[in-house]
């Protein structure tokens, strides 16, 4: 497993030799998120696509929120 630093620095690597700042600032941003969310994939920390559907087709739902 690779560590945080190690990432980091591959991902800088993979960009092109005139990237700004910002672009390395937002990939490594990106990249993070990425990870952050795929961790709670792993971890059951997600709401279902059809508990998400069933959650707005509630009338119950929709009306609290009118």
């Amino acid at each position: 497993m690779s560590t945080v630093k190690e990432e980091a620095i591959k991902t800088i690597e993979s960009l092109d030799d005139n990237t700004t700042w910002e672009d390395v600032v937002y990939t490594l941003y990106v990249r993070k998120e990425v990870a952050d969310g795929l961790g709670e994939i792993e971890n059951g920390e997600f709401v279902s696509h059809e508990d998400i559907k069933r959650e707005f087709l509630d009338e119950d739902y929709l009306d609290k929120e009118r």
